[in-house]
């Protein structure tokens, strides 16, 4: 009997602490990376900008021998949209929600299948020089109580190494 008092009690510690921890940890990820491209700003975000160019540098986008992409309204303004539909990488869209020239692009990023998660995909500009441009290239998720806090442990990780290949393709591109 005391042995079974005592899995009691470990396992109501275990279910206490798996609760309590998260309690304590952000309900936000986020991971940042940037870059410097050898051409102006203007250029830079123009390229970034336009959803045409979205499968020559996203890293995603090549992990999906099939993937279907359909822009919407590539007016490269608020509003403009990319949905995707594929078998590794589900399906989704991202949506542009805020612009400033040559400065900021912010993008609502929803995951429908294989789960539905939504983000914010945040690529920020600014200018080194005449010719240079730095990039900065962040995504931020809101994590859910209690288990989707856990996440903060390996979320920079895990989409840093992607955005870094994704800057190093939009370099790539940009400086041919």
């Amino acid at each position: 009997m005391k042995i079974f008092r005592f899995i009691l009690i470990v396992i109501g510690i275990f279910i206490f602490l798996l609760f309590a921890i998260p309690f304590f940890l952000p309900n936000r990820a986020y991971s940042e990376r940037e870059v410097v491209i050898g051409k102006p700003i203007d250029s830079v975000y123009k390229y970034l900008l336009d959803l045409n160019n979205f499968i020559d540098w996203n890293p995603w986008t090549e992990m999906e021998k099939e993937l279907v992409l359909s822009v919407t309204n590539n007016n490269m303004d608020v509003g403009s949209k990319i949905e995707w539909e594929g078998d590794t990488l589900g399906s989704g869209y991202l949506e542009r929600f805020e612009i400033e020239r040559n400065k900021l692009i912010k993008s609502k990023v929803v995951f429908i299948k294989p789960w539905k998660s939504e983000a914010n995909d945040i690529m920020n500009f600014e200018k080194v020089n005449d010719t240079s441009t730095k990039v900065k290239w962040g995504m931020q998720m809101e994590l859910e109580y209690p288990f989707g806090r856990y996440f903060n442990f390996f979320y920079d990780e895990m989409v840093g190494k992607d955005h870094e290949k994704g800057l190093a393709k939009i370099k790539e591109k940009l400086e041919k």
